[in-house]
């Protein structure tokens, strides 16, 4: 079947192309009188509309800002920006990659308040820095809104879906793919893991170009574009309508062969297997009786079909008003009658979305950008909308701003009507979940991602894209527009040109010092914390910075960031500032308590514990401690009892203990304990050792300790 279904499609759409070249101009001037038949709203509809999208709008820049609000001490306003050109800068760096060119500069957008004159040329602007000529790309197209052919389009669309972290990465493709027949939930109506799930894929093949809109090449779309041809008003011109009805005839009954070619094989798989289970020792009754009613509808089906062909080949002049049903019927069965009907477009183990007329006529530019597939995809496949994007703070780090997106999503609320007297009203179903428990209507989710996309998405969605104004005041500049010496039309001149006023002005990196006598942006771009080497290649960790449990609870939120940056055993990303201060628990702590000493974790959790009141976990805790944490805390006792001696003993046993673990990390018994050191052979060893003389050896253990 595998073999002989291209060949079939091949063929197929041989016949589509001439008889689609013969009647593409019909179709184009059929469709444009269409258009000509639509009614202007009226004035009192368009005003309602007007009212309703303004108050939508008011409502969500509200919303958005209780999200993002800062710290008490400011107003926790929202300004929209605008974007006003690109840039450049040079960068002040002792990272590799930006050292090895001794002038080297780095991409900048400048972004200014909307509420300043646009027109100006000099204003107060954001100097936002690019990671990539890529980011600048997708940034470039989505600001000049030229149609975009599909072949273009899929070579801009790695550029988006493939960063580590970022905008597609984060969406909730588990939690709000639509799912109305359970697909994703077990017999029990519980959720399977969401690796399991198959959101993520359906939309990253949408990207590569799977069930692209009025491009199927699925049986029922080609069925129904010959329906829509044949519907066309327009007659063919003169001398060609023979030929014209000739092709018909031939695609029409190309089209029905090959639907009873596919369900014959079905019919021979469904036969094999029934020959399968009568030989079977285990009597299957109901298995039997499922396949035997199969069987019936497909011979049902291949007759039907049998039938339609000798009717086209019989009676040629009756085509024009009995091909029409039968190319439906070929598109429902693609579907089996609408039971496998996708929910949404590229959804995998579905039949592919039928198309309709309008996807047709606009299949062959209907994008711009990535970002406006993307926001087709968000309200097609998680039924959700962009409400806002934002420019927040991204670094713990003191004295430093780098700015990261975050796109503010929030879930379609579904109308239904209902009849009250006699009267239909239309109003929301709060109840309707499409498949997803806990994604109701109206619920919102920030959605983190690169500055670039929160910028791209503001523009496909003709959102506002914001920034609080305290962040505003403390990181714009004065920015200047350049004299153009050329009008280029090259996509990547899309952006005017902008630069700094002050000439002297730098890039700085996140994390490093600045330079003195340098002028640095108030902007830095982030810091390549991924890009350093690790100084260890041990197979366990051996750095261990927290000591204690007081010296934990001193430490400051930038001083467990800076913690986590340093330590080899960590690769993950930090939380942005916004996360650690609207979080109830600190997330800081949930990164670094699994990765410092066990015995200071084991006394965070049981005092952890004791808050919450849950006496049963702090006294599992307390009874799994490790000899290590007994030894540590009897040193503490000694300590304070005066006892230094016993606490020196008991010191210098801890750090035996110490010794004879592989990772200090983890708790006992979480690795395979033979890769610690065995308690009896390291007494013998170093009691051994001790008693040996270094002098016995003469010269060679100089310089040994």
């Amino acid at each position: 079947r595998k073999q002989t279904q291209p060949a079939a499609m091949y063929t197929l759409f041989i016949f589509l192309v001439a008889l689609i070249i013969r009647r593409s101009n019909s179709f184009t001037s059929v469709s444009s009188r269409t258009e000509r038949r639509i009614y202007a709203p009226t004035s009192t509809a368009l005003a309602i509309s007007s009212l309703t999208q303004w108050q939508d709008s008011r409502r969500n820049k509200k919303l958005v800002e209780s999200l993002f609000a800062e710290d008490a001490t400011t107003d926790g306003r929202l300004l929209p920006l605008s974007l006003r050109g690109q840039g450049s800068l040079k960068v002040s760096s002792n990272i590799t990659r930006f050292a090895t060119a001794a002038e080297s500069k780095q991409t900048v957008l400048f972004l200014s308040s909307r509420t300043d004159d646009d027109s100006s040329s000099s204003t107060k602007s954001i100097l936002l820095p690019l990671k990539s000529t890529g980011e600048l790309k997708l940034l470039s197209f989505a600001t000049a809104k030229r149609s975009l052919s599909k072949s273009l389009l899929l070579t801009l669309n790695g550029l988006l879906v493939n960063r580590d972290g970022a905008l597609f990465d984060n969406l909730p493709w588990a939690q709000w793919s639509v799912d109305p027949q359970k697909r994703n939930r077990d017999a029990a109506d519980s959720s399977i893991d969401p690796k399991f799930h198959l959101g993520k894929r359906d939309a990253y093949y949408r990207f590569m170009g799977k069930d692209w809109q009025g491009r199927s090449a699925a049986i029922g779309n080609i069925a129904l574009r010959l329906k829509y041809l044949l519907e066309s008003d327009e007659e063919p011109p003169q001398g060609d309508a023979i030929d014209v009805d000739e092709s018909k005839t031939a695609l029409a009954t190309r089209i029905l062969q090959l639907q009873l070619r596919e369900s014959r094989m079905e019919l021979a798989g469904i036969e094999a297997e029934l020959a399968a289970t009568s030989d079977t020792l285990v009597d299957d009754s109901s298995k039997k009786s499922q396949l035997s009613k199969e069987k019936v509808d497909l011979e049902t089906k291949i007759a039907n079909v049998e039938n339609d062909i000798a009717k086209i080949g019989s009676s040629p002049q009756t085509f024009a008003t009995m091909i029409g049903g039968i190319l439906d019927d070929v598109a429902k069965w693609s579907t089996n009658d609408g039971k496998n009907a996708a929910p949404y477009r590229g959804a995998t183990g579905y039949a592919p979305i039928l198309d309709s007329k309008e996807d047709i006529k606009g299949s062959l530019l209907p994008y711009t950008s990535p970002f406006d597939l993307l926001k087709e995809i968000l309200e097609d496949q998680l039924n959700a909308k962009v409400i806002g994007c934002v420019l927040e703070n991204t670094s713990l780090l003191k004295g430093n701003v780098v700015l990261g997106g975050a796109v503010v999503l929030q879930r379609i609320t579904p109308k239904k009507t209902a009849k009250i007297m006699d009267e239909e009203i239309t109003m929301n179903d709060y109840d309707e979940d499409y498949g997803n428990p806990n994604a109701k209507g109206g619920e919102v989710m920030i959605v983190e991602c690169d500055s670039d996309e929160a910028i791209g998405m503001s523009l496909a969605c003709n959102v506002d894209l914001s920034i609080g104004s305290t962040l505003f005041e403390m990181t714009s500049v004065m920015g200047e527009e350049q004299i153009k010496e050329k009008n280029s039309k090259h996509i990547m001149d899309t952006l005017a040109v902008w630069k700094a006023v002050d000439a002297s002005m730098n890039l700085q990196v996140e994390g490093e010092r600045q330079s003195p006598g340098s002028q640095s942006s108030p902007v830095s771009m982030p810091g390549a914390f991924d890009e350093m080497p690790s100084e260890s290649t041990a197979l366990f960790p051996v750095d261990s910075p927290v000591k204690s449990l007081d010296e934990y609870d001193q430490m400051s939120n930038e001083k467990k960031a800076k913690t986590l940056l340093e330590m080899s055993n960590f690769n993950g990303r930090l939380p942005r500032p916004r996360v650690v201060r609207q979080s109830d628990s600190n997330p800081l702590d949930e990164l670094l308590i699994p990765l410092i000493d066990e015995s200071v974790r084991r006394q965070f959790r049981i005092r952890d514990a004791e808050r919450k009141g849950d006496t049963e976990l702090a006294n599992e805790l307390r009874a799994s401690k490790s000899r290590r944490q007994e030894t540590l805390e009897r040193v503490e006792v000694a300590r304070e009892n005066g006892e230094d001696d016993l606490a020196d003993q008991l010191e210098s046993e801890s750090e035996f203990l110490e010794s004879l673990r592989a990772d200090i990390t983890q708790d006992e018994g979480a690795y395979n304990r033979y890769l610690d050191r065995d308690d009896w052979y390291e007494r013998d060893r170093q009691a051994m050792a001790a008693r040996v003389k270094k002098s016995s050896f003469g010269t060679l253990l100089d310089g040994l300790e």
